[in-house]
């Protein structure tokens, strides 16, 4: 097992600092440009009042469900690489690993959380990418042209359909598990030693980047979700339509989390650079840009073979 978590690390890890540094961009630029290209496609299939709809609503009709499930694939793929590149640095820097002289319980468990909610995140994103909402998604908020019925106010709502709650219930999991992400990287930073050694200087406006944007989140994370009008509970056959200044606003905050939620992940360009970049030559006692160098009196243990039973 480990030789087999050796050969992936190794397989995913790009061999240059430089390609190392320009991951986050890549990956964060890539959903960007998913963002605005669905929005601007989107707009010829939503009413005029919704200058700014849920990003979910940006990928129900094409051709904008192309570039919606496409993009956010591809952007699923690069933030794979990323996390796996910022969970191995990070726990080298920290001085996390097996044995006996990592002795940190809190620090390795806050890795360990961010990268499992890192892994559900992705996936969860994949899942909303691949399973759209249904057409008829905005009738929870206004009628179709020509029904003749009230906009505010009415309950003849259409139901979800499985897909629309299967979207809803992944975008649901990416957001929580993204903020369980963030917090254990605050936790893991604010704990250990090594890595504020490591990263010197760094270290004190990457933590208080991420620390802000954590905070932001946590206060969008309740309207991005509840006054989507797919959140089972927010409408319903005995419940008026959502009306627009709440749809508005929910939309609002949901761009405000995915915005800050990726300048998060971009936000880790600092510890890659300084413990890539900056250490990309031959160390004493480990292998070239080995990050635990930085660190006084850590020193790098060489790759064992564990006996075979």
């Amino acid at each position: 097992m480990p030789r087999l978590l050796r050969s992936v690390r190794a397989f995913l890890t790009p061999s240059s600092p430089r390609v190392t540094v320009a991951l986050p961009f890549l990956a964060s630029g890539t959903a960007v440009v998913t963002l605005l290209g669905c929005y601007l496609l989107s707009r010829a299939h939503l009413p005029s009042w919704c200058w700014l709809p849920f990003i979910s609503f940006t990928g129900i009709y094409f051709p904008e469900r192309l570039l919606y499930c496409g993009g956010f694939l591809l952007t699923c793929a690069l933030l794979a690489v990323l996390l796996v590149v910022v969970s191995s640095t990070l726990g080298q820097a920290a001085g996390l690993g097996p044995g006996p002289a990592c002795r940190d319980r809190i620090s390795t468990r806050s890795l360990c959380v961010a990268g499992a909610s890192a892994a559900l995140a992705v996936t969860a994103l994949a899942v909303q990418a691949i399973v759209p909402l249904q057409a008829n998604i905005m009738e929870l908020v206004e009628p179709p042209a020509g029904s003749g019925s009230p906009s505010p106010g009415s309950t003849d709502l259409p139901s979800l359909k499985p897909g629309t709650v299967v979207h809803q219930s992944a975008a649901g999991v990416l957001f929580v598990s993204a903020l369980v992400h963030e917090v254990a990287v605050v936790v893991l930073f604010l704990r250990s030693a090594h890595l504020r050694v490591a990263l010197g200087r760094p270290w004190r406006y990457s933590l208080g980047c991420k620390a802000a944007i954590v905070a932001l989140q946590a206060s969008a994370l309740f309207g991005s979700m509840f006054f989507h009008p797919a959140t089972p509970g927010s409408t319903g056959k005995d419940s008026p339509r959502i009306s627009h200044e709440l749809f508005l606003l929910g939309a609002a905050m949901q761009w405000a989390f995915v915005l800050l939620l990726l300048a998060f992940f971009t936000s880790y360009a600092i510890e890659l650079y300084k413990l890539t970049w900056v250490v990309s030559g031959p160390v004493p006692g480990g292998a070239p840009g080995d990050v635990r160098s930085l660190v006084p009196g850590l020193v790098p243990e060489a790759d064992v073979e564990l006996p075979t039973p």
